[in-house]
């Protein structure tokens, strides 16, 4: 039963490599572990870790439906995005213990063809991965996160640091920026509101299947109607052809930001 859920997002803390390769791997089904080449360092596989565990859990939250917060989303453990945050990973456990069962049921893999790379919910008991569930993780600063929907998502988490000239101007088209200062109503843009437009593109393409194998002038991301705090409608234009119109959520920390794309197909101007 899906309730009103539409979007669950879940935040967990990347443990240290040393406890990363113990705790919690036993979790994973073969066929995920064997995602990590041996070569794999101990923060990659504590990132890892902490990414497919993240993604279990939303896909078992969403598969169960309930109650969101009116617009269809569900946050879980958010707090440790903020700085000096002291919830720990152990109260976020004990909280999920209804979900364990379910979550160990799905093994978070990756796709093949034209969305190759992306990860993808496989439902073990099943042997399918036939259901609806779209999956994206991202991971910074010792936190991951990971979103499940009903609907093709992207997801991007990073912290808020100037970006420098020199890459603003490789990552985004002329004139992209301009449309994020008039959404935000600023002349200029600060850190906060550039971080979040470049995660807002990360968060595209994701979207789009294709990461960052291709150009970051070529996918535009375009800020449109805010439709509440927190929420507005974004177009993606990829090498100039509009993509679609999506719907995105942000959060933000005074040190991170994530940003949520979902599939919209309207346009809201």
């Amino acid at each position: 039963m899906r309730g009103d859920l539409l979007r669950v997002v879940v935040a967990r803390r990347v443990e240290q490599p040393a406890a990363a390769s113990l705790a919690g791997w036993s979790r994973l089904a073969p066929e995920e572990a064997a995602l990590l080449g041996p070569g794999a360092t101990g923060k990659r596989r504590a990132e890892f870790l902490a990414g497919r565990l993240a993604a279990k859990e939303a896909v078992a939250r969403l598969t169960a439906g309930g109650k969101g917060d009116g617009i269809g989303n569900q946050h879980i453990g958010l707090d440790l995005l903020m700085p000096g945050a002291e919830l720990s990973q152990s109260t976020l456990d004990a909280a999920a213990q209804g979900f364990v069962k379910d979550a160990d049921g799905v093994a978070i893999l990756r796709a093949t063809g034209a969305y190759q790379g992306q990860p993808r919910a496989v439902h073990l008991r099943e042997q399918s991965c036939q259901r609806a569930e779209q999956v994206s993780i991202s991971h910074v600063d010792g936190v991951a996160l990971a979103a499940a929907s009903w609907q093709r998502i992207g997801l991007d988490l990073m912290t808020i640091e100037a970006l420098g000239d020199a890459f603003i101007e490789e990552a985004f088209a002329p004139e992209e920026l301009s449309k994020w200062a008039n959404i935000y109503q600023r002349n200029q843009l600060g850190d906060a509101e550039i971080c979040t437009a470049f995660a807002a593109k990360e968060a595209a393409l994701k979207w789009l299947g294709c990461g960052l194998r291709v150009p970051l002038h070529s996918v535009v991301v375009t800020p449109g109607f805010c439709l509440i705090k927190g929420e507005f409608s974004v177009g993606i234009c990829q090498e100039g052809k509009p993509k679609t119109r999506s719907l995105a959520w942000t959060w933000r920390s005074p040190s991170r930001v994530w940003v949520l794309l979902s599939q919209g197909g309207t346009d809201y101007r």
